[in-house]
């Protein structure tokens, strides 16, 4: 699991065609981070389970038998590559979801675009559940929701990075015009499970429970090189991030008025990413691995209490 770090800058001025290569580390966001996941908060609210069902309540556990789930994941790959996947997926026997994937980018020769050194894999995946429930027979005024979920997983970052980006040259910069030599290696991993509540009549959202329980990790290195016509400058910057937690139990709770002649829903959505990608950089790999569904590792709708 990646910990948080940061960096700081290392910084040449080059004079002519030759170059130092001296790694060093600077701390600005990497822009290729945005294009491998979009920015997820995985803040969580950790509520008590529900040790026992209040009286006049409905409960349901495994086996779900008003449940339905619709699941999907989907890959896309580029240069050199390789991906162990197990799609998402949840069953309603259990009550046990599930997915993992290892995925790796290394430096090649050229990919099938004719690019050198650039490799790029990516995996999204999504499970929703949807289980109808009804209140007990008598009940009035607000109903309450509560929804038990777990989580039991594992990610994990390597990368190996051989810092020698090719070098940019001042030959034929005028002005302050400048050329840009640079290259990057990234990872990230994200996984999320919300609950929502569903008016099936209407077919509207009415409730949301409380924050997403989730967990994000990611890992950047970059080195840029910036020619002008009287020198050139370079840094070199490496950071990795993680925020959240794969091994948790949370309850999330949601309070409406129904409408007595209404069909409602609890849905809960389980996504997972990941995503590794090189460019440009020489005698690299990385590797991003996310399991929440092998190995004794997976994720749980535990029990849906209605009062």
């Amino acid at each position: 699991m990646a910990e948080a770090g940061g960096g700081s800058r290392a910084i040449r001025r080059r004079w002519g065609a030759a170059r130092r290569e001296v790694p060093g580390r600077w701390g600005r966001p990497a822009p290729a981070v945005a294009v491998l996941l979009a920015a997820l908060s995985a803040a969580t609210l950790l509520l008590p389970s529900v040790a026992s069902a209040p009286t006049g309540s409905s409960v349901y556990s495994a086996p779900y038998g008003t449940a339905t789930v619709v699941s999907a994941t989907h890959h896309t790959a580029s240069g050199c590559t390789h991906l162990s996947l197990a799609d998402s997926r949840w069953n309603a026997s259990t009550g046990l979801g599930g997915f993992s994937a290892r995925a790796t980018s290394t430096s090649c020769a050229a990919n099938a675009t004719g690019a050198v050194n650039t490799s790029s894999v990516a995996v999204n995946a999504m499970s929703t559940v949807t289980l109808t429930i009804a209140r007990p027979a008598g009940a009035k005024g607000a109903m309450s929701v509560v929804v038990n979920v777990s989580v039991n997983g594992t990610a994990l970052d390597r990368t190996t990075i051989r810092w020698n980006c090719p070098a940019a040259s001042r030959v034929g910069v005028t002005g302050y015009a400048f050329v840009l030599s640079a290259c990057n290696a990234n990872s990230a991993a994200r996984f999320t499970l919300g609950v929502e509540l569903e008016d099936l009549t209407s077919h509207m959202v009415v409730a949301y429970g409380s924050r997403n329980l989730g967990y994000t990790e990611s890992g950047i290195g970059y080195s840029d090189d910036y020619c002008y016509a009287y020198g050139c400058y370079w840094s070199n910057y490496s950071y990795q991030f993680s925020s959240g937690n794969l091994t948790q139990r949370q309850s999330f709770v949601v309070t409406i008025n129904p409408n007595p002649s209404d069909v409602y829903a609890v849905v809960l959505v389980a996504q997972t990413a990941v995503a590794t990608t090189v460019n440009g950089f020489g005698g690299t790999t990385v590797t991003q691995s996310l399991n929440v569904g092998t190995q004794g590792s997976g994720w749980s709708l535990d029990r849906v209490t209605v009062t």
